[in-house]
């Protein structure tokens, strides 16, 4: 009978959470109850809060405190929010506080998560930050990655309101309101508002290289073409889980004789949109003895072929790699299965790598976008462009111009 009193009390407290919260706080929020803290201190609350470890007494301390800074931020940029989970169970059974809560939950609207992000750059306390999730326009939180390198250990949450000095926190859950299946229109443009601009034309360009990637991905799984992402494209996705605000294309790999696949789809009407581009010379593993047949249409060596825009020419390079030795490549006693694959490095080098590095090819999230990835991308960063690769961008915005990042 206990446990079902409980539970009625937190179903009501959770209906009761949200009606308030959809009707400007009107009585008894917690929002409210914390600033009632201003007047009576929270030493005096704290006497009310049974203790039973030595740290105890800190910990309430600490977490109220927050609580305290977070209700008077959400009230000065007017960001709706409720109490959830057990702090709204603590609610429910005592009016305040659990004994023993570690943190605090609250839930935010989901698409309320951006004006977080924008108010996360403002510089409004020195013990207090806010943390958003670079994906949290991602709605399965499996489908989200940990950014430890930026202090993001969690996937769940939306974003966090973070204590520095005492080491606490509150969880900002989302709270989604329809299931409704974006078009892919609605999706990019849902996605773009993770994605930071800085020149004029940036967000054009940003649109057409997400739409590419999302549509090659829907090709390759159509004519079962294998690839992974590669190059700068594999950079953005170890930073920031997608699209790098400054690329200028995307970066694809295939196996070398995977080329005649995209040969055959070349010839196919398979978009009104999109045309796929194969160098004619891409049997020829070193790219200096390649030639541009610009007459056609290709402008370019080192790739075996591009996904091109037919309209704004951006495209998508497939770049070959070989699992054999290129080096000798008319040589069909080296025409045999590696242990290693070969690829250009940044200065069209040969360079060689486990295998193992790439293969099993394992689905990713990219901006949100369905693609397959390498098994170690960091591994391949890491040795393409060296280990600061792995968090620290080339390029940077000063005075509306992406500058290099030195």
């Amino acid at each position: 009978m206990r446990y079902y009193q409980i539970f009625i009390a937190i179903t009501i407290g959770f209906i009761f959470g949200i009606v308030l919260t959809f009707n400007n706080y009107q009585t008894f929020s917690y929002s409210r109850i914390m600033l009632a803290y201003t007047r009576n201190s929270i030493e005096k609350v704290l006497v009310q809060i049974p203790t039973c470890t030595p740290d105890d007494g800190a910990r309430q301390s600490a977490l109220l405190h927050t609580l305290l800074q977070w209700s008077q931020f959400a009230q000065e940029h007017n960001i709706r929010y409720w109490i959830a989970y057990k702090t709204l169970l603590g609610y429910a059974q005592r009016d305040g506080l659990l004994p023993n809560a570690l943190d605090v939950d609250i839930l935010a609207m989901a698409q309320d998560t951006s004006r977080l992000a924008e108010l996360r750059t403002l510089n409004f306390s020195s013990d207090y930050e806010l943390k958003v999730h670079p994906q949290w326009f991602i709605v399965e939180k499996t489908r989200r990655s940990y950014f430890d390198e930026e202090g993001i250990d969690f996937v769940g949450p939306n974003a966090r309101f973070v204590n520095r000095k005492d080491h606490v926190h509150i969880n900002i859950w989302p709270m989604q309101t329809t299931t409704t299946r974006l078009s892919d229109e609605e999706f990019i443009e849902k996605v773009l508002k993770s994605v930071p601009t800085c020149e004029s034309d940036d967000r054009d360009r940003q649109r057409y290289l997400l739409h590419g990637l999302q549509a090659w991905s829907q090709l390759a799984e159509k004519y079962n073409i294998q690839y992974w992402i590669s190059y700068g494209t594999l950079v953005g996705f170890t930073q920031r889980g997608g699209l790098l605000p400054h690329d200028l294309d995307t970066d694809i790999m295939i196996l070398f004789n995977d080329t005649r696949k995209l040969v055959e789809v070349s010839k196919l009407n398979f978009s009104s949109t999109y045309e796929i581009k194969v160098q004619p010379q891409w049997e020829i593993a070193e790219e200096t003895k390649r030639s541009y047949f610009r007459k056609d249409g290709i402008n370019f060596v080192a790739p075996n072929a591009r996904f091109i825009h037919l309209k704004t020419r951006y495209h998508v390079d497939i770049f070959p790699a070989y699992d054999f030795n290129p080096i000798h490549a008319n040589k069909s006693t080296e025409m045999k299965q590696s242990e290693n694959l070969t690829i250009y490095d940044i200065n069209y080098n040969w360079l060689s790598y486990p295998r193992s590095w790439t293969y099993p090819l394992k689905t990713c999230y990219f901006s949100e976008i369905k693609l397959l990835c390498p098994a170690e991308p960091k591994q391949l960063v890491a040795t393409i462009y060296g280990v600061s690769s792995l968090t620290k961008s080339d390029r940077k915005c000063a005075n509306g111009s992406w500058v290099r990042n030195p």
